[in-house]
């Protein structure tokens, strides 16, 4: 903005315009960063998903839900889209047929969760800088 003499009412106005600039990119730099992190997820459960066939581990998927609101950047949820009801079994472990045995937990969805949630709270506090330059 340059520098001259604003008047109330101007002030105001050119005050709501550089925080609506400000909102637009830390929310298009969030955005960027959700769905570079979820990509991350997705290919870091690909790459740690115990296998037997193949299929479990090739079946994530990044969903992206758009936001309904201005200004808020969309959620991305990463799912297996293949084999959905085997996450739970497979993190947790669960009862074998018989009922007098269990079958070892392998967890892998919340170690690479973890990892990559540390990733994207470092990538939203860079997105931070940037924008308030």
């Amino acid at each position: 903005m340059s520098a001259k003499t604003l008047k109330g009412v101007e002030l105001g106005d050119a005050i709501i315009r550089e925080m609506n600039a400000y909102a637009e990119g830390l929310c298009t730099e969030m955005d960027n960063a959700a769905r570079r992190n979820a990509r991350r997820l997705r290919k870091k459960l690909t790459e740690t998903s115990p296998e037997d066939t193949g299929e479990y581990s090739a079946g994530w998927r990044v969903k992206e839900i758009p936001s309904k609101v201005l200004n808020q950047p969309s959620k991305y949820v990463v799912h297996n889209a293949t084999s959905y009801r085997l996450t739970h079994l497979l993190e947790f472990g669960h009862a074998k047929k018989d009922g007098t045995e269990r079958v070892t937990a392998q967890p892998h969805i919340e170690p690479a969760r973890d990892a990559i949630e540390k990733q994207y709270l470092e990538d939203i506090g860079e997105a931070i800088k940037e924008v308030g330059k």
